[in-house]
C-alpha cells in the first residue's frame, strides 16, 4: 500500500479522485449476499441488482474479496459460471 505524504494531503494542485461518486462501504450482510451469489454462479449485473448497487461498486468488492481469498475464480469470471478447480 502506498504511504500518504504531506504532498498528497495538501497538494499544490487539485487532485482527481477516481470513482469519487461511488460507495465502497458494505454492510456484512451485503458482503455475505454477494459472496453467496458469486458462489452460485450469478452474473455481476444480477448481483448488483440484488444488492441495489452499481456494477462498479460490486466489481471493486469482488476484487477485494478475491485478494483476501474469500471468493474463488470462476470459469467465466464476472459473467457467471461455476467455480474453477
Amino acid at each position: 500500500m502506498m504511504a500518504l505524504t504531506s504532498t498528497k494531503l495538501r497538494p499544490p494542485v487539485r487532485l482527481h479522485i477516481a470513482l469519487a461518486d461511488l460507495d465502497f462501504s458494505w454492510y456484512p450482510h451485503e458482503v455475505k449476499k454477494v459472496q453467496k451469489m458469486w458462489q452460485t454462479g450469478a452474473h455481476i449485473e444480477d448481483i448488483a441488482e440484488a444488492v441495489d448497487r452499481d456494477c462498479d461498486e460490486v466489481a471493486v468488492l469482488l476484487i477485494d474479496l478475491a485478494r483476501d481469498g474469500k471468493i474463488q475464480r470462476r470459469r467465466l469470471g464476472i459473467y457467471g459460471g461455476e467455480i474453477c478447480d
